[in-house]
């Protein structure tokens, strides 16, 4: 029950920790030469805890690294593979996969935003492609050790429509299956029949708290207590609200602006993803955030002035 995972990031590092040595390996999309594959690293060697403080308890893990050359070479079989990539990363990789492996294999992706999962859809015009939507938490500190930042529940369902039926649920089994590590034992993984609207909702609640964590550079549970908040915020939600059909959510500003809160409150310390870009000096997902919710409210006819100005100022930090 081998399961692929592109993307040695933090959620990357994650699902790998989940599944186990036995049951996993990381995947280069970039396409190697024999020379360097001779040469290249076999392993990606990492630290586990669940601490912030570095000098906490901590665990070991290495997990086989390949690339998709030696994949194809060695036709070593995938049960899937997922997709762990940033955003921004995303397309270009799933068409290098897309390329180099069996066309039965599915792909699941993990990406912040929804940018990503409708270029990725619209380019693999066979490939089983889902989508999951999850509530761990998780994030590389300083010393390069992945930090257990909280443990939650995984929705996977079908992104193209020739995804749907018995492969889906083979999805959730396999994944299922193969956890055998802690806390996977208090980690839940669901399929949906209907993983759109989750993922709309998802991208609502990013787009009320990643943006502001990076610009304040304050975790979660601080955004309310900063200036950009006091600023942007009533404007946000009037603009996040046009969204809420489509994360069949039908709420009046104030219940959408209570759901985001309540997500920032209950995940409090945690460092977004965006503001761990921002202080790793990455580009971060933006576009595909914030960005994206600009793109469709104009095709609403709504106002987008609020998520298009943070979107500028999230650009603005790396100029």
């Amino acid at each position: 029950q081998l399961i692929g995972i592109c993307g040695a990031g933090a959620i990357g590092k994650l699902w790998a920790y989940r599944l186990g040595a036995d049951n996993c390996l990381f995947i280069s999309s970039r396409k190697t030469t024999k020379g360097e594959i001779s040469k290249a690293r076999h392993n990606i060697d990492f630290e586990i805890t669940k601490s912030h403080d570095a000098d906490g308890e901590s665990s070991q893990l290495s997990i086989p690294l390949l690339s998709v050359t030696e994949i194809t070479h060695k036709t070593a079989h995938l049960n899937a593979v997922l997709i762990c990539t940033k955003s921004y990363d995303a397309l270009e990789a799933a068409l290098c996969l897309d390329k180099a492996l069996c066309a039965s294999i599915p792909f699941v992706l993990f990406q912040n935003g929804l940018g990503s999962h409708q270029r990725i859809v619209g380019n693999l015009k066979t490939r089983k492609v889902f989508a999951a939507s999850t509530t761990s938490g998780a994030n590389i500190n300083t010393n390069g050790q992945l930090v257990l930042a909280g443990d939650g529940d995984t929705l996977i369902g079908a992104l193209s429509h020739h995804s749907e039926g018995i492969s889906s649920k083979r999805i959730k089994e396999l994944l299922t299956q193969n956890l055998n590590r802690e806390p996977s034992r208090d980690h839940q993984v669901e399929y949906s029949s209907n993983i759109e609207p989750i993922l709309w909702k998802k991208l609502i609640i990013n787009c009320g708290i990643n943006a502001f964590t990076a610009l304040e550079n304050v975790p979660n549970g601080e955004i309310s207590q900063t200036q950009t908040f006091s600023t942007l915020w009533q404007e946000l939600i009037r603009e996040l609200s046009c969204l809420a059909p489509k994360a069949g959510i039908n709420a009046s500003e104030k219940e959408i602006e209570t759901l985001i809160l309540d997500v920032a409150k209950n995940t409090g310390n945690n460092i977004s993803s965006m503001l761990q870009d921002v202080r790793a000096n990455k580009p971060t997902e933006i576009d595909d955030i914030n960005g994206y919710a600009c793109k469709i409210l104009r095709q609403q006819n709504c106002s987008a002035h609020a998520n298009q100005e943070l979107t500028r100022r999230v650009h603005a930090l790396r100029d």
